[in-house]
């Protein structure tokens, strides 16, 4: 069975169907329709009967399979029996009669170990007792985002049914998304920063703040999609900035999504207020990129009692302060790069405008600069010889032109050569240098947390439009984000003599936990086996404190259909 899409008999439509195929008495496939959905006029209209006709589908497939298990209940069922089970002492087999049909491959790991670890977050308490629905349908749009993170709108909730346990149509999501209202996704960040803070052994005292834009398939702008500079390389799209605030072990404390036309400076405010007022975060030492780094904003945070590392941009610093301080530069001895053994490098720091700025000197790094200067001189050298200099890339900078032609700038090529191997970063703490370093050079490890969003969560692109929906879709990401750090984190913490897995290993081994359901309905009952697990699911079950069970575990009969005899 399957929906079909069809020229209308009019001119700019579509006729969606829903297609069974079957064999004729000869034997020969063959199709009919079964039903037909509606006429579309539009493309809108057409993926809404796009979307009817997948419902549609799927409750005719249920009601021509009566040995399946109730879907909505599915999961739940099973997880259940698989918990008692794991729960008793002494090992109660069963046998499986040979002609007994199996139903279906049921994937049981996402659902048991993200799932156990919501509820441990109490994470459905953002809505209240009296919303079942949104509730429940929250927790099962979260565990979809890290069982199937599809980018089409169908790819929310196509995969759920046969393989997950789970019957949800995207109305019913689209719906719960617009219950979760700002002061609903608040105190759904409030929540996971409490149990971040209390899972780690000292107080939150770094905080490192990273911003990224999240580009929407769309066009149209309003008050939050605007276009911007694009770090997606999409600047014909409307996008958002997505700001979000990690500790140094990569566990989230809080995101915000600002319009896309918004700086990197415009963000810090609203954050740094957050961590006071939202996670009660006094203390914290923030560490950003250069973007954030003018005189303004410096000066408000040492007002305000924060400490910061930033990158400094050398090449603005004004040329005689450069040059001065260049001359009075104490270098550190030579010593490895903790990062990169490979690499030698030495440490040195100077004033100016009373702050710190540490620099560090990498061999590695020169050698790549010094090749990529020369590589340029030679370019401009050339365009000299031609007369006709092309003012773009590398050479332009080390070209003089005037009217009586176009000559080398030996200043500029000397200004450059004294940058090589060099990179700064400007602080107001009293730490040595090598801490400060240290700390700068975490941030790259924390990139990889938008690396997780974008890539294994997919949270872009877009689809949505509406504001509310734009804040849900990225408020159910950050959740599903927040679940993968917290179980690696849960993970160190009681293996902490193994590597910690990534999140992609983690996801490809709950997804290789699964069950395989069969029903006799004559006999009124039903089972799943489930093999062995490896060590790593093992592992992972035991950290979010779930044993696993191998072996075949009977199904409650109370979640299994009515047998209706023929008389």
């Amino acid at each position: 069975m399957f929906v079909r899409t069809s020229k209308g008999t009019r001119q700019n439509s579509y006729t969606v169907t829903l297609v069974e195929s079957f064999r004729n008495e000869q034997g020969k496939p063959r199709q009919r329709i079964i039903r037909t959905v509606g006429t579309a006029s539009d493309a809108e209209d057409l993926e809404r009967l796009q979307r009817e006709g997948q419902r549609l589908k799927a409750e005719l497939e249920e009601l021509q399979n009566p040995l399946m298990l109730p879907a909505e209940n599915l999961a739940e069922a099973a997880s259940q029996a698989h918990r008692n089970s794991a729960r008793r002492r002494g090992r109660k087999t069963f046998t499986l009669a040979v002609d007994t049909p199996k139903e279906r491959t049921l994937i049981l790991g996402i659902h048991e170990v993200f799932g156990q670890l919501f509820d441990e977050l109490r994470l459905g308490e953002v809505f209240t007792k009296q919303q079942i629905v949104p509730r429940r349908i929250f927790r099962h749009t979260v565990l979809m985002r890290l069982a199937e993170p599809g980018t089409r709108k169908s790819g929310m909730v196509s995969p759920t049914h046969d393989t997950y346990g789970w019957r949800l149509s995207v109305e019913q999501v689209y719906r719960m998304m617009d219950t979760l209202t700002p002061a609903r996704l608040k105190h759904l960040r409030q929540r996971i920063s409490g149990h971040v803070q209390r899972l780690l052994p000292e107080p939150v005292e770094l905080a490192f703040i990273n911003m990224k834009t999240l580009s929407f398939t769309s066009t149209r702008k309003d008050d939050l999609l605007q276009k911007g500079w694009s770090k997606d390389n999409k600047p014909n799209r409307v996008q958002v900035v997505l700001a979000l605030v990690q500790t140094r072990e990569g566990l989230p404390i809080d995101y915000h999504v600002f319009a896309g036309n918004t700086t990197d400076i415009a963000t810090l405010r609203p954050m740094l207020d957050g961590l006071r007022k939202d996670h009660h975060i006094e203390r914290a030492v923030v560490i950003m990129d250069a973007g954030i780094a003018s005189h303004k904003h410096l000066a408000e945070l040492d007002q305000e009692g924060w400490h910061y590392v930033f990158e400094s941009r050398l090449r603005q610093l004004p040329r005689n302060v450069w040059a001065n301080a260049l001359e009075g530069l104490e270098w550190s001895d030579w010593h490895a790069d903790a990062d990169r053994p490979s690499d030698a490098i030495r440490l040195a720091e100077f004033n100016h405008d009373g702050r710190r700025i540490v620099l560090k000197y990498s061999s590695r790094r020169s050698a790549n600069d010094r090749r990529r200067r020369e590589r340029a001189v030679v370019n401009a050298e050339s365009q000299v010889r031609r007369g006709s200099p092309t003012l773009h890339g590398e050479a332009a900078k080390y070209l003089q032109v005037a009217k009586g032609g176009v000559a080398l700038d030996e200043e500029a090529i000397a200004r450059d050569a004294s940058f090589d191997g060099i990179y700064g970063v400007t602080t107001n703490l009293d730490e040595p240098m090598e801490a400060v370093r240290r700390l700068y050079a975490g941030l790259s490890q924390i990139e990889d947390g938008f690396s997780v969003m974008k890539h294994d969560l997919e949270i872009r692109p877009n689809f949505h439009w509406t504001e509310p929906r734009v804040h849900a879709h990225i408020g159910i990401c950050y959740t599903a984000f927040a679940l993968m750090r917290i179980l690696r984190q849960q993970y160190r913490n009681r293996h902490p003599d193994r590597d910690v897995p990534s999140e992609k290993k983690i996801r490809e081994e709950l997804l290789k936990a699964d069950a395989s359901v069969f029903v006799d309905i004559k006999r009124e009952r039903g089972w799943m086996q489930l093999q062995r697990p490896s060590n790593l699911q093992r592992e992972l079950y035991s950290t979010v404190g779930l044993s696993y069970k191998a072996g075949i575990i009977e199904l409650p009969k109370e979640h299994l259909p009515t047998v209706n005899e023929p008389s």
